[in-house]
């Protein structure tokens, strides 16, 4: 059982001690109390029950390397999502964003094949998987054993844009 600091908005992490390596199944509570101004408080309560899988930590990986723009001088991108998929089962296992000089490491993965997708949200650059791919089932895969730390997964990516409109006529 562990009590979380209050919450404003976003996630809370609270650290638990596991007696070993495993999977083990989590019981969570959670209790929300508000009151309007004027009105009755009301108090909910949630329960949720996940298998948390607890790593070696020298068996865990890591994936790092940097992301670009395409063009003369190939200026970093700072704020890029990079995300590494589970190749087999096509859920997102880890991620990271750039920081001020384009760098990211996505870290704590179980040993595995993944491919890695980056990204800006704003639309401002075209999405792509590592080596040039801009689909997943064109995308390299990426093996990697207990322990290993690939670097240099880099990245280049080229301007790109959204069009917005409204169609009209027959």
């Amino acid at each position: 059982t562990a009590t979380g600091p209050k919450i404003v908005k976003g996630s809370v992490v609270v650290d638990v001690l596991f007696p070993q390596i495993g999977t083990f199944p989590v019981r969570n509570k959670l209790r929300t109390a508000a009151q309007p101004a004027g009105g009755a408080a009301v108090v909910d309560e949630d329960e949720v029950l996940v298998n948390v899988m607890v790593m070696d930590p020298a068996k865990m990986v890591s994936i790092s390397g940097r992301v670009e723009m395409e063009g003369s001088g190939r200026p970093h991108v700072e704020k890029a999502k990079v995300v590494a998929i589970d190749a087999a089962t096509g859920k997102a296992a880890g991620k990271a964003v750039t920081d001020d000089n384009g760098k990211y490491e996505i870290t704590r993965l179980p040993a595995g094949k993944y491919v890695v997708r980056a990204h800006k949200d704003d639309g401002s650059l075209v999405p792509e998987f590592y080596k040039d791919a801009y689909f997943r089932a064109k995308a390299t895969v990426l093996d990697i054993p207990e322990g290993g730390k690939l670097k240099d997964i880099d990245f280049v990516l080229g301007p790109g844009g959204r069009i917005s409109g409204k169609v009209t006529g027959p």
